[in-house]
């Protein structure tokens, strides 16, 4: 039995994975998103604010900001680790709660991608000669 329980950075991580998988409909066969989420099924604005928070990096970006003390002296008195971790935790939930909802992206073949007329080795061919007018 693991009892092992996440450290704080492990969750943040999660939670990182959790939102971009929220926020994409296709991954590419490299592993890299494609095409941002169009449909939300009723998801509310404020949820959906939160996922993306989450992939542009915005709740990294604060944690580490207060941290390493990038912000006011207020701030850093007023933060709590405790509060945050337990925000984070509950972000992990909600977001897990929507990918039962939503549709998990989808991942791309190499021939999805040349359908779709991406070129190169992303997309399974050999690079193009670069052409020069």
């Amino acid at each position: 039995m693991n009892d092992e329980v996440p450290s704080l950075s492990d969750l943040m991580n999660e939670a990182y994975r959790l939102s971009l998988d929220l926020s994409y409909e296709s991954v590419a066969p490299d592993m890299s998103y494609l095409h941002p989420r169009k449909d939300w099924r009723g998801v509310s604005t404020k949820k959906q604010d939160t996922v993306y928070a989450w992939s542009d990096g915005l709740v990294h970006k604060m944690y580490q900001n207060v941290s390493t003390g990038h912000c006011s002296l207020q701030a850093m008195i007023d933060f709590s680790i405790a509060a945050f971790e337990a925000s984070v935790k509950k972000d992990i939930a909600m977001m897990k709660a929507l990918l039962t909802k939503l549709p998990a992206p989808i991942q791309y073949t190499f021939a999805m991608m040349q359908a779709e007329g991406y070129r190169g080795r992303w997309a399974g061919l050999p690079d193009e000669p670069l052409t020069t007018a």
